[in-house]
């Protein structure tokens, strides 16, 4: 009997140490899961194919020809950065149209019709370059800046004052814009230099274009907009008699009168959704162009995946919240040899090249979605084959 009670007790020992071995062989919640560690070069790393290490050397190279273009080149990292929203709160008074009737200069042609006075009508006339016309009884008038109506009662006037005609009904069009521009580059069919029309809208402009590539456009499209800033001093409130101060450089509040100790043009970029502004149920997206405006469409950006996943390739970065288990999901999956503990992403870092090693297992089979990584645009991840 006493033999029996001490094989019980030598089995209890044994099965007891089982269960703790097999407790401790899974991974825990803070170990093993993602081990990060810094290369110098991240092909010369073990299990990493050599058709894969020549993948990664293109790609690196691809990453390195990304630039703004040389229209683009001076916009620093201190040049402001707004939403459309912002940027009509900041500079147009939270207004969402600027002001649509066109103005005239240098280079634009005009028509001009005097009613029953056929001496008095011409087609065709260009503006100069310093902005005057040479009218008929009248000669040079400047109409630099003018909006067609200026302009119209503008000739009407004249007439009247030389005593000409009393009550000239004066009717202008412009027959072909010429004295603004503005640019449309990047993703694009047509990128180039357009001529700015009456009324036109950010849509326009990449209509004009050819519209988006839609294969290589990203999801946002860049305005670069020159806008005149003023510094000002302390004003009067009105409504409580106190002296507010506005500092730094921008739109002068709508109370009291501000006397600019200076002004200055400044570049902003304008950020807008794609998206949104294709669809066209966003009209605050779709902003009034304006002379000088760089309009850019920039490249998508992409993540890559290769290795032991079911569709391998280069994905377009959509998903700010994208997570290493969602990328391989975008991918079809792990194949059924798919190294799972030993997944890796490629990625640099203000000039440091990093592996960062994750075990996908243990974030899928135990719940620890707080610990999946998220993917960043060129991250490049690798999924090995596994031996066992």
């Amino acid at each position: 009997m006493d033999k029996k009670i001490v094989k019980l007790k030598i089995l209890f020992v044994l099965l007891a140490g089982l269960f703790l071995l097999i407790g401790c062989g899974g991974p825990r919640a803070t170990d093993d899961i993602v081990q990060i560690m810094e290369v110098q070069d991240s092909t010369e790393v073990a299990g990493i194919k050599e058709i894969d290490k020549d993948l990664i050397n293109r790609l690196r190279e691809t990453s390195k020809e990304k630039t703004l273009g040389p229209d683009l080149q001076d916009i620093s990292g201190e040049t402001s950065k707004y939403s459309v929203e912002e940027y009509l709160i900041r500079f147009q008074g939270a207004s969402p149209f600027a002001e649509t009737e066109y103005r005239v200069g240098g280079g634009d042609i005009l028509n001009i019709i005097v009613y029953d006075e056929p001496d008095l009508t011409r087609n065709g006339m260009r503006i100069a370059n310093d902005g005057t016309i040479s009218f008929p009884l009248l000669g040079r008038l400047q109409i630099d800046n003018l909006t067609i109506s200026q302009i119209e009662e503008l000739i009407a006037r004249k007439l009247a004052e030389k005593q000409l005609l009393l009550d000239a009904q004066v009717s202008v069009l412009v027959d072909q814009y010429g004295s603004k521009k503005y640019k449309v580059l990047g993703e694009v069919r047509r990128p180039g230099s357009y001529s700015l029309k009456a009324d036109e809208h950010l849509i326009d402009a990449i209509s004009n274009a050819g519209g988006v590539n839609p294969d290589t456009a990203g999801k946002e499209v860049v305005v670069v907009r020159t806008v005149k800033v003023q510094k000002k001093n302390a004003r009067k409130d009105p409504a409580t008699g106190e002296n507010k101060t506005v500092s730094g450089w921008g739109r002068t509040p709508d109370f009291g009168s501000t006397r600019p100790e200076e002004s200055r043009s400044v570049k902003v970029v304008i950020s807008v959704d794609l998206e949104k502004l294709l669809r066209g149920n966003d009209l605050v997206s779709n902003m009034t162009l304006q002379n000088n405006d760089v309009i850019y469409l920039p490249e998508a950006e992409f993540f890559y995946i290769m290795g032991e996943v079911k569709k391998p390739g280069s994905y377009k970065f959509t998903q700010e919240d994208l997570t290493l288990v969602g990328a391989i999901g975008t991918a079809g999956g792990f194949t059924n040899i798919a190294a799972r503990k030993k997944t890796r992403i490629i990625r640099v870092e203000n000039g440091v090249e990093k592996i960062i090693t994750v075990n996908v297992d243990a974030i899928t089979s135990a719940g620890r979605k707080i610990q999946d990584v998220r993917i960043k645009p060129d991250d490049i991840i690798i999924v090995p084959q596994s031996f066992f």
